[in-house]
């Protein structure tokens, strides 16, 4: 199966690296409407006109920015692959903050009922 991208939030003002990282790893990718413009559609990699194919038949997806919205069709079969596997990287630091005291939180409570 493929690898497939998503590059979303434009906002972050990452396109450079993002750019980078599907050019030089030569990604697949399918930018939803705030990502539009990061990389070209006119890139080698973009899927657009495959959408739907790449969608089902993708096994890993990288979300850079973007949620599993009704966009993205919840990251639902029959539009995704039943065993695709999402990472999704948000961009807006209140969600890696929330992530991070999360870990800690799962991580601490762990160690509590090691001991």
């Amino acid at each position: 199966m493929s690898r497939f991208n998503i590059a979303g939030a434009a906002y972050a003002v990452s396109e450079e690296a993002v750019r980078d990282l599907i050019n030089s790893c030569e990604l697949p990718f399918l930018a939803t409407p705030m990502g539009k413009g990061v990389v070209p559609d006119s890139s080698p990699f973009c899927v657009a006109s495959a959408r739907t194919e790449a969608l089902k038949n993708a096994d890993v997806i990288v979300l850079l920015g973007a949620r599993l919205n009704w966009i993205l069709h919840f990251g639902r079969p029959p539009r995704f692959h039943p065993g695709v596997v999402f990472i999704q990287v948000p961009l807006i630091i209140s969600y890696l903050f929330k992530l991070c005291a999360h870990l800690r939180t799962k991580r601490f409570a762990g160690r509590l009922r090691m001991k």
